[in-house]
């Protein structure tokens, strides 16, 4: 067997070190015990190995994760400084993007539902200037929410580099964004058709079936898209409150949780209480800004710690 095969992974930035190294040579970081066994299936493997070559485990992932606390902010996180720097910017425009997002889709409709200036906008329809600025709103802030959650899946495809458990909460969290698409186009369709039937004979009654069919169809397809990405996104920001030690981050997963059931509720209360809309919009704008502060107050804490720890790894 040569050196090169004998080569010890640093735990911290991936580079190879010689198995009698103390300190990696690369970024200064206490080389660890190298792994004697599969943490994941006990099969023996070589000091060298970064996959298992029985059940193919990720042997870093497995490490870090294996029997260790859960790492205070700023420490251990096993990361390299420019994922920890990537993750921490895609987490942060999610919060603020997705403040935005939601704003734009609850305040803008209703604002112009209840107070714009309701005139018809086209002959022999009941599309109103109202109405047309309010799905103008809608469209715009599913495409700023489409960017939030791209920029926080960015954040779980890096980690999943380093930790095997953020893998699903980056595939699954593409169904939010499927989800926000294809409402997004739905309801420029929307707006489209009602340009194009605006002054045709019965016009109105084509775009109210057309409407109808593909609505009903279009609504259970949002629906799973959604259901499915926000479970991926809870996982995806509970393990990164875990991964990183920022207990704020845990908490609003757990407000994020409470608001979605609470409008999942209201919703089959709707027909019979139809003034609960009103109280369901200030819940959703309140939440939200709650959400984003502690959200982004744990993430910003968190980057703070980790560059006083990376300062003071470079003093000494």
């Amino acid at each position: 067997m040569t050196d090169t095969e004998n080569w010890v992974v640093c735990q911290k930035c991936g580079a190879k070190n010689k198995p009698t190294a103390k300190y990696c040579a690369s970024c200064g970081a206490v080389i660890e015990e190298p792994i004697s066994v599969c943490p994941n299936c006990g099969k023996p493997i070589s000091a060298g190995e970064i996959f298992c070559g029985y059940c193919g485990s990720p042997l870093r992932s497995l490490a870090v994760q294996q029997g260790a606390e859960t790492p205070r902010a700023g420490e251990g996180t096993s990361l390299p400084e420019d994922v920890e720097k990537k993750i921490l910017r895609g987490a942060k425009l999610f919060s603020i993007l997705g403040l935005i997002s939601v704003l734009l889709m609850a305040l803008g409709p209703y604002y112009y539902t209840n107070f714009g200036v309701i005139t018809s906008l086209y002959p022999g329809t009941i599309i109103t200037v109202s109405s047309f600025r309010a799905l103008v709103f809608l469209i715009a802030g599913m495409i700023v929410g489409i960017t939030a959650v791209t920029y926080i899946r960015a954040s779980f495809s890096a980690l999943s580099r380093h930790y095997f458990g953020f893998s699903r909460p980056t595939s699954l969290t593409v169904f939010l964004n499927l989800g926000m698409i294809v409402t997004a186009g739905f309801l420029g369709y929307v707006l489209a058709s009602t340009e194009l039937y605006a002054n045709v004979t019965d016009g109105y009654d084509l775009l109210f079936i057309q409407i109808a069919v593909f609505g009903l169809i279009i609504s259970v397809l949002v629906v799973i898209f959604l259901i499915i990405g926000f479970i991926g996104l809870f996982i995806g920001l509970w393990r990164l409150g875990k991964v990183l030690g920022g207990r704020p981050i845990k908490v609003s997963v757990i407000l994020y949780l409470l608001l979605i059931t609470g409008l999942l509720v209201s919703a089959f209360y709707l027909g019979v209480y139809p003034a609960i809309v009103t109280y369901d919009l200030y819940i959703i704008v309140f939440g939200s800004i709650i959400i984003s502060i502690l959200l982004f107050s744990g993430l910003d804490k968190v980057g703070k710690e980790l560059s006083r720890a990376s300062s003071g790894d470079n003093q000494w």
